[in-house]
């Protein structure tokens, strides 16, 4: 099994609001063959656990020990600094979370998430101060979103919607690790060591190790820290965002299992990255 399908398999089963909503669902399986005590148990371990969750408290707490990397946030006036330093960046790379079927309005039959689009919008703000070329870099493959599809949706919202064209499309099939090194290969190939890299906070720690593994000097330009959102008092205060922001965070921490399950797995060459205009 790819690294990235594990990742998918856990996001999909296990984190809220399935995972929780399946707990309770076995305890109303106990309930009716009269085993209280356990059935008991099972609910409030899922009811629970979604209270847990949407409290911005608990979803600060699970982000913010994952966003150490994102700080300091890349200003204006330190990518423009950065870009007459004497080691300039030749170029920018943005990370895809995923997509949605638009059989009707998107490239490949698909448009970026919401969280893809953050992404974007901030890499293009990126290009525009430094000048820089794009990469592309899609989320892990699920169902019809294949690695190659996300790429094509990516390059397409950008250019509609940012006025940005990506000069490269990254399309590895297998996680954050393989396609950090198939993507800094075609870098190295134009000459390129020294990448700004967008992604949201919470993911760029894990994302620009995989990268600087790859023999890339990275500078982060993080989007979205989800930590420090709410007002002292509000934290206690359960909410659909906070609810949203654990399952993000849990995702991420999933991701770090599916990369040990790839350093124990996975194998194989990764496929070079196609232009943006394939």
């Amino acid at each position: 099994m790819q690294a990235s399908s594990f990742g998918w398999l856990l996001d999909l089963i296990l984190l809220p609001l399935a995972g929780p909503l399946l707990l309770a669902a076995f305890g109303l399986v106990l309930l009716v063959r009269k085993r209280r005590s356990a059935s008991v148990l099972l609910l409030g371990c899922g009811i629970g656990l979604i209270w847990l969750l949407s409290l911005p408290w608990v979803s600060n707490r699970l982000c913010g020990a994952l966003e150490s990397e994102a700080l300091p946030p890349l200003t204006e006036a330190r990518l423009q600094s950065l870009m007459t330093g004497g080691r300039p960046p030749g170029a920018v790379v943005v990370v895809g979370a995923g997509a949605r079927a638009a059989p009707a309005e998107g490239a490949a039959g698909l448009q970026p998430d919401a969280i893809t689009l953050e992404r974007l919008a901030q890499a293009a703000w990126v290009v525009r101060v430094s000048g820089l070329r794009l990469m592309v870099a899609p989320g892990a493959p699920a169902g019809i979103a294949t690695a190659d599809a996300q790429s094509l949706a990516m390059a397409a919202s950008l250019e509609r919607a940012f006025g940005q064209r990506a000069a490269w499309r990254q399309t590895a099939r297998g996680d954050t690790t393989r396609g950090a090194r198939e993507a800094a290969a075609a870098l190295r190939a134009a000459g390129i060591t020294r990448i700004v890299l967008v992604t949201h906070a919470w993911q760029m720690h894990r994302v620009a190790g995989a990268w600087r593994a790859a023999g890339v000097e990275v500078t982060p330009a993080p989007h979205g820290s989800c930590t420090g959102r709410n007002e002292i008092g509000a934290e206690l205060v359960p909410s659909v965002t906070a609810l949203d922001t654990s399952r993000q965070a849990l995702a991420e921490w999933a991701a770090h299992v599916g990369r040990f399950w790839a350093d124990l797995f996975d194998g194989g060459e990764p496929d070079p990255p196609k232009p943006a205009s394939g």
